[in-house]
């Protein structure tokens, strides 16, 4: 056992080399892509539809129960009536509830796999140009608290490049 933990330590010195490689590192920023993809405004637009779509359903829900809250007041209604009123109106308040629940659920679930699915096309372009430049290793600076890179290996541009994305230079530097 002490054999193995010496063999380790002289192997983790500096200048010991058995076959060092050199590694090569790189920085993309995913946060300066995201909004110029294809992918992402037709996802946006398509949850914001999703959006207006339940807006309009619960606006519709809340007028049944603005309908509803006025038979319930209605003093001329017997008890019996009141009653049955009163468990309408609970009823559809629950389902109210309940609507608006399972669709902020699935407008963020929804939004998560957008983001995913984004996210996953850019990978593979930052692969292609990882691979393409010889870079070990690629941090994405928007994902991870870096703090301090070289602005001369930020990769970002080229993967713009290889996702057919005109846009601006990034912004992050060695910060």
């Amino acid at each position: 056992m002490k054999h193995v933990i010496l063999m380790l330590t002289i192997a983790m010195l500096p200048g010991f080399s058995i076959a060092q490689k050199k590694h090569t590192y790189a920085h993309v920023n995913t946060a300066e892509i995201l909004p110029h993809m294809t992918e992402t405004k037709e996802g946006q637009l398509a949850l914001q539809k999703l959006t207006v779509d339940y807006q309009k359903n619960l606006a519709e829900i809340e007028g049944r129960l603005q309908s509803l809250a006025k038979i319930v007041q209605n003093p001329a209604a017997t008890e019996e009536e009141q009653a049955k009123n009163q468990a309408h109106y609970q009823k559809v308040a629950q389902e109210y509830e309940e609507f608006a629940y399972r669709a902020e659920q699935d407008l963020s679930q929804k939004e998560l796999l957008l983001k995913e699915d984004v996210l996953s096309i850019i990978y593979k372009a930052v692969d292609e140009v990882a691979k393409a430049q010889g870079i070990h290793y690629v941090f994405d600076t928007n994902m991870t608290r870096i703090w301090y890179y070289e602005k001369a290996n930020d990769i970002t541009a080229s993967v713009q490049k290889i996702l057919g994305i005109e846009a601006p230079a990034p912004t992050g530097g060695g910060q």
